[in-house]
């Protein structure tokens, strides 16, 4: 369910949501440039969480980081890392603190990791939160319904340490919202959705070098089935492209960047299976 990490060599790492092991309850697994597939960890038991739904975050040296969306007591997901062969757990999430992440991790040049919880947290709509390099868990944001309200993407780390997402409700009129957060946890709502330019962002955003954020809407538009958008830095918002079944429907996913070319998929509508598609900018 989760995107695909890269490293120099041209494996690929990722995650999967079922399978692997008589547990059936998710890998972690490698992808060699020849198509040979190594399982790295097959979650097995709830304390070492299990059914992770989003990609794995890979750092300079080799090692994975990610988060499953259940396991661990009460049952509420975990962060885990796996380095030199070894899994461990880095947090076990539980309702206070945030918990279900259904997003990956980021990681800032100091080791700290950065995330979101779909729920939980003291107002019980999810959470932003950083593990630092001893392990220590902190939370940095916690939604209460008008700045937002669950988060499902992972997150964008800017080259000053600003931390830019999306909720997939909550602002003004439920239906979600785009929003930095400093690094002195300062919250500023960058945009709150409202239905016909796109709504319920599922996915995080991706960032140009001129400070611009792109991101795709699971439904709203013209015909309410999802749009691509834009939040420029003077926090003007565009919608680049609504969608209409015939072109695609329902975007979960967020987008990737080269160049001048923004490249996503659908996943509905087209011929009725989804669509991949790219969006030339300006």
């Amino acid at each position: 369910m989760g995107s695909l990490a890269l490293d120099a060599a041209g494996n690929l790492y990722g995650t999967t949501s079922q399978g692997g092991g008589p547990s059936a309850m998710g890998t972690l697994f490698k992808l060699a440039p020849d198509g040979t597939e190594t399982i790295l960890h097959a979650f097995q038991t709830m304390s070492d969480g299990f059914m992770p739904t989003a990609g794995v975050l890979l750092d300079p040296s080799g090692n994975i980081f990610g988060t499953t969306s259940q396991g661990a007591p009460p049952n509420t997901g975990v962060a885990f890392r796996f380095a030199n062969g070894t899994y461990s757990i880095l947090h076990g999430f539980n309702s206070l603190g945030g918990d279900s992440p259904e997003a990956g991790l980021v990681a800032d040049g100091s080791g700290n990791v950065y995330g979101t919880a779909s729920s939980g947290g003291p107002g019980l709509l999810g959470v932003v939160f950083k593990i630092d390099p001893t392990g220590v868990y902190s939370i940095l944001h916690a939604f209460a319904g008008p700045d937002g309200a669950a988060p499902m993407g992972t997150l964008v780390l800017d080259s000053s340490g600003n931390l830019y997402g999306t909720t997939s409700a909550g602002g003004a009129s439920g239906l979600g919202t785009v929003f930095r957060l400093a690094p002195d946890a300062t919250y500023t709502l960058l945009h709150e959705f409202a239905g016909a330019e796109g709504a319920s962002p599922m996915a995080g955003l991706v960032l140009d070098a001129a400070g611009n954020l792109y991101g795709t809407a699971s439904s709203g538009g013209t015909s309410n089935v999802g749009a691509v958008f834009k939040v420029a830095p003077d926090l003007t918002y565009s919608t680049l492209h609504t969608f209409k079944l015939t072109d695609g429907a329902l975007p979960v996913a967020g987008l990737n960047l080269f160049g001048s070319v923004l490249y996503g998929t659908a996943s509905l509508g087209g011929m009725g299976g989804g669509v991949v598609f790219q969006i030339v900018l300006p």
